[in-house]
């Protein structure tokens, strides 16, 4: 019989090397539901079967932490809400679809949160994990940037409307599908490296990062370039008195003088290349769009308050000419209040609120006090972030971000385990 320490080792590393290469490796659509199985999601069926293996065969159960669990029941809420409202919706397909989105979302939850818990050096595998296809990513970003090539895309099909000299073949996208969601992926990878890396080593922690600060500036991303120079700043922003602060200087001065001249240089290089190409009216035409589906969001919401219009029907309102804004063709809400609030209403908005508010009160009364402000921060650019993907809850990256919360406060032990 195979060593399980062993099988969850090589798991656990390919299942979350598979998720840096999004949809990339082994694509098969399944055109009927307009649905594609690839790399990670094949890991997901997996690792649900391990699951069941680990109960019959190895009597193993996973006892997770209060807050684990709370999330895991606030989910499986949420699916039972869909099902229940799945007779009320007109498009049945995308009803399919938004539920099938949940239930991977639950599946990606339970096997990190049993992987964490049963595996014993899950941390050492994840951050090695991570870091291996934080670096490809990087190397393909830059590659990107170069060559002004990308890997075929609804992204990539659009830039090709566009003028050769166009700064939209200067944005990277890396696996990602569109440049938001790779600056997303290297914002969360940086939140990762801070709790992982910059409190042994913070010289390795600027390496790592500074070459995603470029990249995520390229993608011209307005929230993930906001938290990227946070992430630049976070070291210092965690030291409690001025002495230690000028201590930390001293002693760091090095890196962060070149961190500053190279943020300095990025302004400069992004200016520069702002002038040198040829720039339209998208960026305005894009905002005053997101603001349209915002207003249709609203009015939807305010059509069932309490349980929404229905799992994948704002895709199906602004389709079939039901939206009361114009938005050019986009049908994505763009932003995860918007999208939660009018599809499911009050009930799951406010199950969620309640379901982080938890989270925080048990960090704060079962932690040390540096990891409640940390899972306060990782909350706060989780809610920054939930404004930047078109579709919130059918990107698995969504579902991954969700877990770091809970994997800080296990990292970090609680009060007890001084």
């Amino acid at each position: 019989m195979i060593n399980l320490n062993t099988f969850l080792k090589y798991y656990t590393l390919l299942f979350i090397l598979s998720f840096a290469f999004a949809s990339l490796l082994f694509s098969i659509n399944i055109s009927t539901l307009n649905f594609s199985l690839y790399a990670f999601r094949i890991f997901i069926i997996i690792g649900v079967t391990l699951l069941i293996g680990l109960l019959i065969f190895y009597r193993k159960i996973s006892y997770f932490t209060k807050p684990e669990y709370m999330f895991l029941i606030c989910i499986a809420i949420w699916i039972i809400f869909a099902l229940v409202n799945y007779n009320h919706v007109s498009n049945k397909l995308y009803a399919i679809k938004e539920i099938g989105y949940l239930m991977m979302g639950f599946m990606i939850l339970i096997i990190l949160f049993t992987l964490k818990k049963i595996y014993t050096d899950f941390h050492a595998i994840f951050l090695k994990a991570w870091l291996a296809g934080y670096v490809i990513n990087i190397l393909i970003g830059y590659f990107q940037f170069f060559t002004s090539t990308q890997f075929i895309s609804e992204f990539s099909l659009y830039a090709l409307t566009k003028d050769a000299n166009h700064l939209i073949h200067l944005s990277p996208a890396s696996v990602w599908g569109n440049p938001n969601n790779f600056a997303m992926y290297l914002v969360l990878c940086m939140f990762i490296f801070y709790i992982y890396i910059a409190p042994k080593n913070v010289y390795k922690y600027y390496v790592l990062i500074i070459p995603a600060v470029f990249l995520i500036f390229m993608t011209n991303s307005r929230i993930n370039i906001f938290l990227a120079f946070i992430n630049l700043l976070l070291p210092l922003m965690s030291i409690a008195s001025i002495n230690a602060l000028i201590e930390f200087i001293s002693k760091h001065k090095i890196v962060i003088l070149f961190s500053l001249i190279f943020a300095v240089y990025i302004f400069t290089f992004n200016k520069t290349i702002y002038t040198a190409v040829t720039i339209d009216n998208a960026e305005s035409t894009s905002v005053s769009i997101r603001k349209n589906l915002i207003s249709n969001g609203l009015m939807f919401f305010s059509e069932n308050m309490m349980l929404g219009i229905g799992p994948g029907q704002f895709q199906e309102y602004l389709e079939t000419g039901k939206g009361y804004h114009h938005t050019e063709n986009i049908v994505n809400p763009h932003c995860a209040l918007i999208e939660i609030a009018s599809q499911y209403g009050l009930i799951i908005l406010v199950l969620l609120i309640i379901n982080f508010s938890y989270l925080l009160y048990y960090t704060y009364k079962h932690f040390r006090f540096h990891t409640f402000v940390k899972t306060s921060y990782c909350l706060f650019v989780l809610a920054l972030l939930s404004n930047v993907s078109s579709g919130y809850l059918k990107s698995d990256l969504t579902w991954v971000s969700l877990f770091i919360p809970y994997l800080i406060s296990d990292y970090l032990k609680p009060i007890d385990d001084k």
